[in-house]
């Protein structure tokens, strides 16, 4: 048993080390059309945008859309209503930006969704509203900042034929070294480095490009109609079709997080693996499995460190604990090297701590769930992220 529970801890901690540790990105750089080349020429590109309420980094967020060094470009924000909050701003921005030769803005209203999540059917009121001679989608939430050469790493990969779908993610910037703050940042930063490795790569929503003919060809307006969710459903066509998102490292967005509790954290945790509980029930129950094994050993490396501290001899069970409880502080540091603003070094490991204690909870917490509640709608799923209804 003390072997088996050794080698446990050795398998546990060699599938962590190579999903976080190394560099296994395949990345989009040079010829795949990062930085260092150039497409000559640059598709017409559709950034649509769904909105709803207002943050405090959401005027920032806005004004970083506007300003791509992009050459073709059009971008729709998408709300509701026109009761939303951020309304006033987005026809502030859209009269500012009428000045302007690029990009064309415009404004539109999605009504309330009857049959889908509300996000989707916002999606999909942008989509209708795109100009017709549009060759990319290109998909972005409201909060999160992006650099002027973000839109051109994103699409640079469909210029050059090697994909027809790109994905970027993001890092949350803490405002403090609180525990929530850090948490949720460390938490963004472990999925960051999974969407790295090519075998693992999802669209993410709140930043995707996408070929309007392989949009149309998959018919994702007809799944997404439908559906709770609009990337992790991508995924699931993109799956089918045997075809898989492109990661682009250098279309990172940041998220300035100034405020954020343990609650909230657990919160939109809970959605993530909900979302993937509905359209991806074996990636869910797999991870709810590692998950598991990692609490379990965790639990008896501490107590069997505990024990050794407290004056028991050593045993191969107490210093295979010790060994397992260092890698895994070991593989946490690591993680920091990843992270653009990662704060002060002593307040890294508890946050790690907390990411794997709320990641564990918030899995939990989905084992008997067939709802979603959202910006206070709540959705009955079915199979495949189906919705059933919608409260």
């Amino acid at each position: 048993m003390v072997y088996w529970i050794a080698a446990s801890m050795a398998a546990v901690l060699a599938t962590l080390g190579l999903l976080f540790v190394p560099d296994c990105s395949g990345r989009s750089r040079g010829a795949e059309g990062g930085p260092a080349l150039r497409p000559t020429t640059w598709p017409r590109v559709s950034l649509i945008v769904p909105v709803a309420g207002i943050a405090d980094c959401t005027e920032t967020s806005l004004r970083s859309l506007l300003d791509q060094d992009y050459p073709t470009f059009e971008i729709l924000w998408v709300t509701r209503d026109a009761e939303d909050d951020a309304v006033s701003l987005l026809r502030r921005l859209t009269r500012e930006r009428e000045e302007s030769a690029t990009p064309l803005v415009r404004f539109v209203t999605s009504g309330p969704a009857s049959r889908c999540g509300q996000k989707n059917h916002n999606l999909l009121a942008g989509v209708a509203a795109a100009a017709a001679d549009t060759e990319v989608f290109v998909f972005a939430d409201s909060t999160h900042e992006a650099r002027p050469d973000w839109l051109r790493a994103l699409v640079a990969p469909i210029c050059f034929g090697r994909t027809a779908v790109t994905t970027g993610y993001h890092h949350i910037l803490p405002a403090r070294a609180t525990l929530p703050l850090l948490g949720r940042a460390v938490t963004v930063l472990a999925l960051y480095r999974l969407q790295e490795c090519r075998f693992i790569t999802q669209p993410w929503g709140g930043n995707t490009a996408i070929a309007r003919a392989l949009f149309e060809r998959l018919k994702v307006a007809d799944t997404w109609a439908g559906n709770v969710v609009d990337d992790v459903s991508l995924a699931m066509l993109l799956r089918q079709a045997g075809l898989r998102a492109t990661p682009v490292r250098e279309a990172c967005l940041t998220t300035p997080l100034n405020d954020q509790d343990c609650s909230a954290w657990t919160r939109w945790l809970t959605r993530q693996w909900l979302y993937l509980k509905f359209c991806f029930p074996g990636s869910w129950a797999a991870a709810g499995m590692l998950l598991a094994a990692l609490a379990a050993l965790i639990a008896l490396a501490g107590l069997q460190a505990l024990l050794l501290l407290t004056g028991a001899d050593a045993s191969l069970l107490n210093l295979a604990s010790l060994a397992f409880l260092a890698g895994l502080a070991g593989i946490g540091l690591s993680l920091r090297k990843f992270h653009p603003r990662p704060g002060p070094v002593p307040y890294w490991p508890a946050a790690v701590a907390a990411a794997v204690f709320v990641a564990i909870w918030s899995h939990l917490r989905t084992w008997r769930a067939h709802e979603i509640r959202w910006k206070g709608i709540r959705y009955r799923v079915g199979a495949k992220g189906r919705v059933i209804s919608i409260h």
